[in-house]
């Protein structure tokens, strides 16, 4: 699965979690409660719906804690195996956990995947067909790991190490992917190492009004357990939320990656997705570099329900020197918000967005940035 569809189950299962703990803490008694880890083993439901997948659906089963119960302020711990299938076949079974330990000193995460995806190529770079399209389907097998020990308030630092085993089991006769000539066309396997850094002042890690949240990596890949391609990806993703009034929020975020090497085309960069200019194909423009600014204007409406206005501009390139105001792409959007949980303020989230003769519907957990 594309890693941005993935990175939206975490708050799909943790929502549903948070839901089911906080009635089950209201439930106990002071006795009850006080010391008690709030463990629990949770099957759950996941259903969403993207342009990649079309609809979607499958389970899980979540464990989920924390240190101290009668802290809510506390990071949750999660542990989740899930298996999902969608509408374009595609087929994705992941163990992951994401771990606090030490009363939230350190966070841990992880991630063990295998999956089938058929997808969309359109070509590297930032200029490409709608008539390009050709239809792949990678086979891949993957782990994750990311350690960080929290150095001051707020900032965390520490390693991410990463292994993927992709093939490309179904090609397009006589299109770009079968030439051979795409790095990662037929098979790779990227093995890296690297540091990564985070600062985080946000007073809510699912929908929040203030701070700010800035994450940067350094990951090298090289020959290491069986690495195909040298490459180097450097990530910077900033995110300022900015009050308007008590209850309104502008959300801004700058994405920035830059890769020096030759990567496999699925490991570049790219522009489209759920989270990243919604009303492009997640990938719809990829190459070494991107760039990505996008903004968003949340409300509440009534009761549980609020509404979002969206909009960003993002470019690809081979050097970060070749990005341009002519060459950028442009979405917007609007949608709209369900509070599932407004204690935890856990949303359901509807987005249309629209791009340059391009649009995508999008429903799913958590906001998009």
């Amino acid at each position: 699965m594309t890693r941005s569809i993935r990175n939206n189950l975490h708050p799909a299962l943790l929502m549903l979690a948070c839901c089911f703990l906080t009635g089950s803490a209201r439930a106990q008694s002071p006795a009850d409660s006080s010391g008690s880890t709030g463990a629990r083993l949770l099957p759950l439901p996941i259903l969403f719906y993207t342009p990649e997948t079309r609809l979607a659906g499958g389970a899980s089963l979540l464990y989920f804690y924390r240190d101290d119960e009668a802290d809510r302020t506390a990071r949750p711990s999660t542990v989740s195996l899930l298996a999902i299938y969608t509408q374009e076949k595609q087929f994705t079974l992941q163990l992951g956990g994401e771990l606090y330990p030490a009363h939230g000193l350190y966070r841990i995460e992880t991630s063990v995947l295998g999956e089938r995806y058929p997808s969309k190529f359109y070509g590297i770079g930032n200029v490409t067909a709608a008539s390009q399209e050709e239809a792949y389907t990678v086979k891949r097998v993957g782990i994750d790991l990311s350690a960080m020990r929290q150095v001051a308030d707020g900032a965390r630092a520490g390693i991410v190490i990463r292994w993927e085993r992709s093939s490309i089991v179904d090609r397009v006769s006589g299109g770009m992917l079968d030439g051979g000539t795409v790095p990662g066309s037929f098979e790779s396997t990227v093995s890296g190492a690297g540091i990564q850094a985070s600062w985080d002042t946000r007073e809510n890690i699912f929908a929040p009004t203030t701070g700010n949240f800035t994450t940067a990596s350094v990951v090298s890949f090289g020959r290491m357990l069986g690495g195909t391609n040298v490459f180097t990806k450097v990530k910077l993703d900033a995110r300022q939320y900015v009050p308007l009034t008590e209850e309104q929020v502008l959300a801004l975020q700058f994405i920035g990656v830059l890769i020096d090497g030759t990567a496999p085309f699925r490991e570049l960069a790219r522009l489209g997705g759920s989270n990243n200019l919604r009303g492009y194909y997640e990938g719809r423009y990829r190459d070494n570099d991107v760039a990505v600014l996008q903004a968003e204007y949340r409300v509440p409406i009534i009761g549980r329900f609020g509404a979002a206005a969206f909009a960003g501009v993002g470019e690809v390139a081979r050097r970060p020197g070749e990005i341009s105001l002519p060459g950028l792409w442009f979405a917007g959007g609007l949608g709209v918000r369900f509070a599932f949980n407004p204690q935890e303020r856990l949303n359901i989230r509807l987005d249309m967005g629209w791009g340059n003769n391009s649009s995508g519907l999008y429903i799913t957990a958590g906001e998009a940035f």
